[in-house]
């Protein structure tokens, strides 16, 4: 079965950089409409009606350890050798995600361009995803 949705790559591809353990994001195949769940904000059968309703498609989140690899990668792309440095020291150990993105925070352009790096890798996944899925984008 090929479901069609109008729905934007880069949302679904934020969606799955941004799930969780606390936070998943469901489309609304009828709506094409991406929403979060978690049980912060939502009683056990309100998210039960996510996940045995067909209408809504659970998107997968990015494992922490495919965003770690990630940021190494862009790190080795980084052509300032004390920016380079600096990022390496941060992905050192716990807390790694909130000390890459502090070092980052130093520098604009570098930042925004590990942002684009993110959404490019994330946004392969989620074509590979969708395709698995069947579901083609309509513009």
């Amino acid at each position: 079965m090929n479901k069609k949705l109008k729905i934007k790559l880069r949302e679904i591809a934020e969606a799955m950089i941004d799930g969780s353990v606390e936070v998943s994001y469901y489309i609304d195949t009828q709506t094409n409409e991406i929403f979060p769940v978690s049980p912060f904000f939502e009683d056990d059968k309100e998210i039960e009606k996510y996940e045995f309703d067909d209408r809504y498609l659970l998107i997968p989140n990015i494992p922490s350890w495919k965003i770690y690899n990630f940021m190494v990668e862009f790190t080795e792309t980084v052509e300032d050798p004390s920016l380079k440095k600096f990022l390496s020291i941060a992905l050192d150990g716990k807390g790694a995600f909130h000390r890459f993105r502090k070092v980052l925070d130093e520098y604009p352009e570098e930042r925004n361009r590990w942002f684009d790096f993110e959404y490019a890798k994330a946004k392969k996944i989620a074509r590979e995803w969708l395709k698995s899925e069947e579901i083609e984008l309509l513009k």
